[in-house]
């Protein structure tokens, strides 16, 4: 129906109605029937949304009259036009609440419409009111006395997955246009907060309000600040000519939409092919049963588009509200209000929009039912809002094409899924079945983000390896089996609402997870167990735990805190310490722990002084900490989570609260001691489940890291593999997919008697279980035999801090067990040789395109500053690291550069590795607050010219030799024609620059210089503009994890066969991910120097010491910096960064006694003896000119029989190139 008959036709129903109220044909709902009041625009700025609502309320309605209606009478919708405007819409509710006396009201869809309703008309009336659009954060602040409901998702979920596809499509710098609003305000500030929190930028945010003739205004200052993007919040009659007059004024080449601007109208009539591969995002559910059901429903009896935006809360809205009437017995509003959580909410049975019979004869029997609506989950919070995932969008010739990704806060986003046309590949890390073929799935719910962050994915690494090594042998009863894998967000109501959706829209039959107990119980008690699924977690410890009314549905494959607690009691009065202190984060995992050490720690004849609770995410501990030292304790016993414990433990130390520690689990974590100083713990003790080194284990872990690239330092991997494995063999025993029947096989493939079989024996486990034969699984984690409770026993390991690192004593022990720490003084924790600490700053990349460096970097400066330390340390103190993340990142570099220098107060920083992320430190942080700067890696040419007081210095060579070398490599190997795509930041245009101006000096064609933004979900369009001209190779100046997709699609769309690399892509497992036989004879430099007898001291040193992998770049040169910022602390006797600077040159040039990393000692020595020296690195000589600069050689390496490695060949600029050596 076109608009202009719609609203002629709305026009005279609204006529029809009038008149017939005037006249008293319409009767009192009563005994003829229910009125509910809807509000919803089908003209103004979002009229194209009205009517198809509209349609989706009548067929709800519809199929509950054919199902009997609602308290013996029939259920209409009294449709109102709001207009788009506040005033429309509240004129509209004011007369369906005071002329129709509707006690029910659904609408409406813009944000302020609904508040202004609200206000105006419905609280004061005492009306239930449900919007199914409304997604502005104010609604959850209304006072509203519980009367308004939207089952809508609100903008705070909206707006994190909308950052997280910016991240994803790999956007760091984004301009928003909003409509002023409550709604468009709304979801800009909680986009910008989110997307600011994860290291983006926002260069402009600039409102617009509805009806305006022009948006050039707007434009023009949104696209200032060079933005990558233009995310446009728009309703579709403004998005029309917002969004034309951006894209033909070419203001912007990409863009992103929100839910209100997926019009497909609105894009028809714009017309052209503007957006072509842009994103966006709307509340969407993932296929099931219930979408299915609605979508064919709607098509066949409204012959409507079922997926048109807003129609499926609409329906969900309709159909809930008609069930608490039902429920409620009348359509009084408080009392249907009662009944909208009981319906919608767990526990009850699962129905959906193909169930609405069904759902009101279950009400009418008094049962309780949970709807699931066509839009997902429709539970309803304390402040009436519901969580639901979005889905992404994007535009194909000019069609809105819906994807199959579908994201919560915190999921990863895939874009490259979007090719696959695979339902399934957003929710599972495991292949998908084949057509036709069925499949088993299982939940997990372990934390992607929150303070367990870190377990997560290596967890659901785990249990995805337990399901790859089934389904080798032939999977579950036949089928495939599948993990789909949720977030915790380490949260209770996270997790809670994570695992009610597996369990209502993917019907899983047991659920892995959580890893904390806190959630583990809120998930077991408001989920799993109402809901009759059986629930395995495979790390939550709390004693709670076991005394869950559970009906036999909870297990767990860790054991609980009581043995835990106790072996810690233990091994605290084994250290000597008569009194300590606790401190316990404040939840179900801490206050156990906590408990369980104390009563221990006291029957074996202990003190404890204080026992301390405290809360996630302070900013400070230091109450907590001055309460623990009350009682004059010789130890802190933190129990904490490990973000925690960055704060705590740092206070703790620095702040002198206490030198001794005892620590637990989560505190077991490299990464946290490295950031702290390891030193500062040095000796201190920690117990985690743990157990030896069994076959079983050993198997495990070779395979985990082998297959999976798994990381078995993450706490209870084993455990996460354990359960899936442990599942799967139960679901076989069982021959059902029903979770009692699993839960009563599970002890029986656990526990004796039957043959012993392990995670190295899964096809004779299967084929035993299949034969009708016992089995008795003894895991990788150990011993799984399930207790009455669900629980095992199992040994507890104790670790240690020795020399910086986190590492097993190789004691396993059971309470009770004694405990033998030979040799060991608790006082090793505080080394008597140092006056005290000297700290030095490192920005280097644990995250982002650079990630592979940044923890080989950490590990080559931890060598170094061993060296120095075992040397008597500098001017008298311990020399330390405080890591911290650039992410690849300018905003994520300088934020963590201003922590090192304001917050830690180092005077040098060894950082970054990016050109661009090191200038804006540099720019930013590093020259205003006069800190000496080294970078090890940054090569850029605008270094050279920076002006930076003499503060910044590189111990790698600039730009201008890699680009001469390279561009001599390059006509050496014959090319005449060449291409380049570089990566658009200051090291890609600066080596690009170099080489296209030599190559063409030495009488090459550049034809063309394509740049390319780092984290592309694909490069095809920059490879088709490079290849247009046929060069004879493509020069690709880009970081690893962006070359893994580049030169992936390079080959295997054949649009180059040779290439030329640079340092970046010196890097093994690059190529063994892409195939490195496409490859093969292929070249490539970077920064390298002879093997020197330095050199290999110093490989041969990092291997053994570190077990160093000494193929990535760049490592020698990190190790220089460093040594060389500890000489020159040392030669200057000062912290003070400007002499530490003055004293750089006179350790590093000649004249001197000559030193390398072999005489660390030697050199020490003879700085404090007042004598000269000139370091020669493991990197070749470092004699730094006058603008902080090195010259230094080039490696040229190859690639040879799939290998990456040097040709011997090391040159400089000007010098020849003979590649006839190599042959």
């Amino acid at each position: 129906m076109k608009k202009s008959k719609w609203l002629a036709y709305l026009a005279s129903a609204i006529i029809v109605s009038s008149i017939a109220y005037s006249c008293g044909l319409l009767e009192d709902s009563g005994d003829q029937g229910t009125t509910v009041g809807t509000v919803l625009p089908v003209s103004g700025d979002l009229s194209t949304l009205g009517p198809g609502m509209q349609k989706s309320i009548d067929l709800a309605f519809e199929l509950v009259n054919e199902a009997g209606g609602v308290n013996g009478g029939e259920i209409t919708a009294l449709h109102r036009d709001s207009g788009t405007s506040e005033q429309g819409g509240t004129d509209a509710a004011s007369g369906l609440v005071n002329v129709d006396g509707v006690n029910v009201l659904l609408g409406a869809v813009s944000s302020g419409v609904t508040i202004a309703m609200a206000e105006s008309v419905t609280i004061p009336a005492g009306v239930l009111h449900m919007s199914p659009a409304s997604s502005s954060n104010a609604i959850t602040a209304l006072a509203d006395d519980d009367m308004v409901f939207r089952t809508r998702v609100n903008d705070a979920v909206k707006s994190q997955v909308l950052a997280e596809l910016a991240a994803a499509a790999g956007y760091s710098r984004v301009s928003t246009t909003y409509v002023n609003n409550a709604y468009g305000s709304s979801l800009n500030d909680s986009f910008i907060e989110a997307f600011e929190a994860m290291g983006g930028i926002v260069t402009n945010d600039v409102s617009h309000e509805l009806g305006q003739a022009s948006y050039l205004s707007e434009i023009r200052d949104a696209a200032e600040g060079n933005p990558e993007v233009l995310l446009t919040i728009a309703y579709p009659d403004s998005g029309q000519i917002l969004l034309r007059e951006a894209a033909e004024g070419e203001y912007y080449d990409e863009f992103m939409f929100v839910d209100v601007t997926r019009s497909q109208t609105m894009f028809d009539a714009i017309g052209g092919n503007y957006f072509e591969g842009d994103f966006g995002v709307s509340p969407g559910a993932p296929a099931s049963p219930a979408v299915d059901a609605f979508r064919r429903l709607y098509a066949e009896r409204t012959h409507g588009d079922p997926s048109a935006s807003l129609i499926t809360e609409a329906f969900d809205a309709a159909v809930i509200l008609a069930l608490a009437i039902e429920k409620a017995g009348s359509d009084d509003p408080v009392a249907v209000r009662d009944a909208l959580r009981p319906i919608a909410n767990p526990p009850g049975e699962v129905v959906g929009p193909g169930d609405v019979a069904k759902a009101l004869e279950l009400v009418r029997d008094g049962k309780d039912i949970n709807y699931v609506g066509a839009s997902g989950d429709v539970d309803f919070d304390q402040a009436g809002n519901v969580v639901s995932s979005m889905r992404v969008w994007y535009v194909e010739d000019n069609t809105i094409i819906d994807s199959d990704i579908y994201a919560l806060p915190g999921d990863d986003i895939d874009l490259s899924l979007i090719s696959a046309i695979d339902p399934s590949s957003s929710i599972s890390d495991d292949p998908t079945p084949s057509d036709g073929e069925a499949s088993v799935k299982i939940g997990t719910v372990l934390p992607r983000t929150g303070d367990l962050s870190f377990v997560g994915k290596e967890r659901e690494l785990a249990v995805s390896f337990a399901f790859e090594l089934v389904n080798e042998v032939g999977g579950v009863n036949g089928k495939r089996i599948e993990a789909l894998h949720r977030d915790s967000g380490t949260d209770p109501e996270v997790g809670k609402l994570a695992a009610s959706a597996l369990i209502s829209e993917h019907g899983v039959p047991a659920i892995i997870g959580a890893a904390s107990s806190g959630v583990t119980k809120a998930i077991a008690e408001a989920v799993t167990i109402p809901n009759g699924v059986l629930q395995v977690s495979p790390s939550s410890s709390s004693s709670l735990i076991t005394t869950l009314d559970d009906d036999d549905l909870v297990f767990r494959t860790t054991f609980s805190d009581v043995i835990t607690g106790e072996v810690a009691a233990e091994l605290a009065r084994e250290i000597g310490w008569e009194s300590v202190a606790t401190t316990h984060v404040s939840n179900a995992y801490g206050t156990s722990m906590s408990s369980s050490f104390s009563d221990h720690f006291r029957a074996l004849g202990g003190n404890v002084t204080a026992q301390v609770s405290h809360d996630k995410e302070q900013s400070t501990y230091a109450p907590q900490l001055k309460e623990a030292t009350a009682g004059d304790s010789e130890a802190l016993i933190a129990i904490a989570y490990t973000d925690t414990s960055r704060t705590l433990l740092r206070e703790a130390v620095d702040d002198g609260y206490f030198k001794e520690f005892l620590f637990f689990t989560p505190a077991y974590n490299q990464e946290l001691f490295d950031a702290l100083g390891a030193g500062k713990f040095e000796g201190s003790y920690g117990t985690k489940a743990g157990t030896q080194l069994t076959p079983a284990r050993e198997w495990f872990f070779e395979n985990f890291e082998a297959r999976k690239n798994g990381n078995i330092e993450i706490t209870h991997v084993s455990e996460a593999f354990d359960a899936g494995l442990m599942i799967a063999l139960a679901i076989e025993k069982a021959d059902s997919e029903e979770p009692f029947a699993i839960r009563d096989a599970l002890r029986e493939i656990a526990n004796p008697p039957g043959v012993v079989v392990g995670p190295q024996d899964v096809a004779k486990a299967f084929n035993l279980v299949r034969a009708g034969e016992d089995v008795n699984y003894v895991g990788a984690s150990g011993q799984l035999d399930f207790d009455i409770n669900g629980d095992v026993i199992g040994t507890v390991e104790i670790w240690r801090i020795k020399d910086g690192e986190i590492g097993s004593t190789g004691i396993f022990v059971s309470p009770g067990d004694p405990i033998d720490l030979p040799d060991v003084s608790s006082t090793e924790s505080v080394p008597t040789e140092f006056e005290g600490v000297v700290k030095i700053g490192t920005l280097l990349p644990s995250t982002g395109d650079l990630a592979f460096a940044g923890p080989h970097g950490e590990l080559a400066m931890s060598l170094a500053f061993d060296l120095v330390n075992e040397s008597g340390g500098v001017n008298g103190k311990r020399l330390e690291g405080v890591h911290r993340d650039t992410g690849t990142s300018v905003q994520l570099g300088t934020d963590a550069a201003n922590a090192l220098v304001n917050i830690d107060g180092v005077p040098v920083i060894i950082g970054a590795v990016a050109s661009g992320v090191t200038l804006a430190v540099a720019e930013s942080v590093t020259i205003p607050n006069g800190v000496l700067l080294i970078s090890p890696a940054s090569s850029s040419n605008a270094f050279t010219t920076l002006d930076d007081d003499d503060l910044v210095f590189r111990t790698s060579v600039s730009d201008a030799v890699k680009g001469v070398v390279a561009a001599r490599l390059a006509r050496e190997l014959g090319f005449d024609h060449v291409a380049t795509t570089y990566v658009n930041n200051a090291f890609g245009v600066s080596v690009s620059g170099v080489f296209s101006d030599h190559f063409k000096e030495l009488g090459g064609e550049v034809l063309d210089e394509i740049s390319h933004e780092l984290g592309q979900p694909t490069y095809t369009s920059e490879l088709r503009k490079a290849a247009k001209s046929n060069p004879d190779a493509l020069i690709p100046i880009g970081y690893t994890e962006t070359l893994h997709i580049l030169l992936r699609e390079a080959v295997e769309g054949q649009y180059f066969d040779d290439f030329l690399f640079f340092s970046p892509a010196y890097y093994q497992d690059l190529f063994d991910n892409v195939g490195a036989d496409y490859f093969e004879g292929d070249y490539g430099i970077a920064p390298g120097a002879p093997l020197s007898p330095a050199r290999r001291w110093f490989f041969d040193t990092y291997e053994q010491r570190k077990d160093g992998n000494i193929n990535i770049p760049l490592m020698s040169e990190v190790f220089d910096a460093t040594i060389l910022a500890a000489l020159a602390i040392e030669k200057a006797d000062s912290e003070d960064p400007a002499e530490i600077r003055d004293a750089l040159r006179m350790v590093s040039r000649p004249p001197g006694e000559q030193v390398g990393p072999q005489d660390i000692a030697q050199a020490l020595e003879l700085i404090r003896n007042g004598q000269e020296i000139d370091y020669v690195g493991a990197a070749g000589d470092l004699n730094f000119d006058e603008n902080g600069d090195v010259q230094g050689t080039i490696e040229i390496w190859n690639i040879t029989d799939g290998v990456v490695g040097s040709t011997g060949i090391f040159a400089l600029p000007g010098e020849p190139i003979n590649l006839r050596a190599v042959e």
